[in-house]
């Protein structure tokens, strides 16, 4: 029917008749460029008043709406998306004040052995667990022996605790650990000076923190930034206004090089007059152990930015039938295994 998208429609309020149609006949075909439309759109479809104008309209069938049209329905959802943010600047300038007080008000403690943080400045996915994985990899290649540090996020367990493979799953530990721990000995802590202690305890002479870089309480002894080329700092602004855990001036101040990842995009503006050291690194999908070029698969992924993954099967000869995102560290049901099963 009309009033669900079934179709363009002529009434008097024949432009909201067209968003209809093109929440359905673009959106959902033309990919990343329309993202921020369905929000907007959908309200519209379940506003009841609107559906009963819509009622009455006489259907004239599917046609692509020109250019200019999507392009202006695009920039209206921006525009409710930046009063959205404007509207939360002040949540934002408190969560600033907050991190600055914690930094000015925490002396950190060494513990006794080198620690190099893995750390980014964004809310979300940018690298960072594969970069210290990479890094625990190489120390260990050396005849280190280099412990991970980590929260835990999502698991039960606040720790101080060595992750045990066999007795600790992603509900006791989280996913990261749990991933982590496949490459070298792991410690889980919400403490994190409490996890260096244990690790120190447990014989490592080397730790890799995965995340913590906003945490005051563990001196490092280096500390890597990392960058995702591809999003770079989206608008700039603090959480929740934007992505940012903190103003970029301030990241640059304790940080010893930048990793950036990805091929796309140099380094952001706000970032691009340091004289840091500056490390390139890409994420490249392995094509094993099975061989996928040329295989039709579907895809499905729970991290921070799945697209990377479902490009990285694309660039290793993948025909992805369907791509499934879900959230970042979601644990997954029965009922989205059926769900991709049906796909």
């Amino acid at each position: 029917p009309p009033e669900l998208g079934g179709g363009t429609t002529q009434s008097r309020r024949g432009s909201d008749n067209r968003n209809c149609h093109l929440s359905r006949r673009y959106h959902w075909r033309a990919g990343p460029f329309l993202s921020p439309l369905p929000d907007c759109i959908r309200r519209r479809q379940l506003d009841p008043q609107r559906r009963a104008e819509h009622a009455g309209a006489r259907p004239i069938g599917l046609r692509p709406a020109p250019w200019s049209e999507l392009l202006e329905l695009r920039n209206d959802c921006q525009g409710s998306r930046r009063l959205r943010r404007r509207a939360l600047l002040p949540a934002a300038w408190a969560y600033g004040a907050i991190a600055t007080s914690r930094w000015r008000g925490t002396e950190p403690i060494e513990c006794g052995l080198p620690v190099i943080c893995i750390g980014n400045l964004e809310v979300g996915g940018a690298g960072k667990t594969p970069l210290a994985i990479d890094l625990l990899d190489r120390l260990h290649a050396r005849g280190l022996k280099p412990f991970a540090l980590t929260r835990g996020y999502g698991g039960k367990r606040s720790g101080p605790l060595l992750v045990d493979p066999a007795r600790h799953d992603w509900r006791h530990v989280g996913d990261e650990a749990r991933l982590l721990a496949s490459h070298a000995p792991t410690i889980v802590s919400g403490d994190r000076v409490a996890g260096a202690l244990l690790a120190r305890q447990q014989g490592a002479d080397m730790i890799v923190m995965d995340d913590g870089f906003q945490n005051p309480g563990l001196k490092k002894t280096a500390s890597l930034l990392v960058i995702d080329a591809d999003y770079g700092l989206g608008n700039g602004r603090l959480f929740p206004a934007g992505p940012l855990r903190e103003a970029p001036d301030a990241a640059l101040a304790r940080c010893d090089a930048i990793v950036l990842v990805g091929d796309s995009r140099g380094l952001p503006d706000e970032l691009s007059g340091t004289s840091l050291p500056l490390l390139k690194a890409a994420i490249r999908t392995l094509n094993k152990p099975l061989d996928l070029k040329g295989r039709r698969v579907i895809a499905f992924a729970g991290i921070g930015r799945p697209k990377k993954f479902f490009d990285g099967l694309r660039r290793i000869g993948a025909e992805l039938v369907s791509a499934v995102a879900f959230p970042d560290h979601h644990p997954y049901r029965a009922a989205d295994l059926a769900l991709i099963l049906s796909k």
